[in-house]
């Protein structure tokens, strides 16, 4: 078992900016977290990726600005990233885990901090790197994962799974990265009113750009 830490910001004009650090037991290996208000209650919570266990922590935030104790729940092996966003419309965060095997993992919530049945994607290699946008403006949410390919100097891909509203999603669409890529950010790059992607490779290679085509963008799809 290791620890999530938290730190909490210090009133404004203290003599240091943070207060001292606070740890919370989560699963083995916490290797990502996000932030959002899983039970509604308008103050932030977290919820940690745990590598080794396979598992998602979460931490209700009280008012204080400390958290309760840890929610485990399962969602397959080696939770390497989490990201959280409502994914189905009804007014509560969601998450979206994967595994660094095959698998994205769909998690709704139920709005109380509690999450109902992972629901897995499978992809055909490592899935890391999550990114929660609308990407083809239907109002609905889609997903842009990163893929790592099956070693360091491989090709990697991303792939987008367009959202069909309901915290389901159409099947992927894979698109080739010159290089293998662990991360990647949503942004209109170009002022266009279109999402581009971006992400960095590994060490002393630069960072890639993907944009709709003009013929993708309203389904979603890019160019290089």
């Amino acid at each position: 078992m290791t620890a999530l830490v938290a730190v909490a910001i210090a009133p404004h004009g203290a003599a240091k900016p943070f207060l001292t650090a606070t740890n919370y037991p989560s699963g083995e290996y916490p290797s990502a977290a996000v932030v959002r208000d899983f039970n509604n209650d308008k103050i932030a919570d977290i919820a940690s990726a745990n590598t080794n266990d396979g598992n998602v922590s979460v931490f209700l935030g009280e008012k204080d600005g400390t958290f309760g104790p840890a929610n485990i729940f399962a969602v397959g092996a080696g939770a390497v990233e989490i990201a959280s966003d409502d994914l189905n419309g009804d007014g509560s965060a969601d998450l979206v885990v994967t595994d660094g095997g095959k698998s994205v993992y769909i998690v709704l919530g139920i709005g109380d901090g509690t999450f109902g049945t992972p629901s897995a994607i499978t992809l055909h290699t490592d899935p890391i790197g999550i990114e929660i946008a609308d990407l083809n403006n239907d109002g609905k949410l889609d997903l842009a994962i990163a893929i790592f390919g099956p070693s360091n100097n491989s090709k990697g891909e991303a792939a987008i799974l367009l959202g069909n509203g309901d915290g389901t999603f159409a099947a992927p669409v894979f698109y080739p990265l010159s290089h293998n890529g662990y991360r990647l950010v949503a942004t209109d790059l170009n002022g266009d009113g279109k999402l581009d992607l971006a992400w960095p490779f590994n060490i002393s290679r630069p960072t890639e750009i993907v944009s709709p085509s003009s013929w993708g963008m309203a389904k979603g799809l890019f160019s290089r």
